[in-house]
């Protein structure tokens, strides 16, 4: 019985090592990118139907140019 109960708490500390180490950041973060420099973009964009990938109507009267 002492060794299934050593078992045991040797499982939930692994698992508890596991858990623990799988919400650590691996790599670069996210505040590791490139900065854009300031400067006038353009930027291509459509009005989609809702729920599709299908371009919607209101595409042709709803674009205008914003700065």
């Amino acid at each position: 019985m002492k060794r299934s109960s050593r078992f045991r708490q040797f499982s939930l500390l692994w698992l508890a090592f596991l858990i623990a180490a799988a919400g650590l950041p691996a790599g670069q973060t996210a505040g590791a990118a490139t900065t854009v420099p300031d400067g006038v973009y353009t930027v291509d964009y459509f009005y989609l139907i809702d729920g599709q990938n299908s371009v919607s109507v209101a595409n042709n009267y709803l674009k205008e140019q914003g700065q």
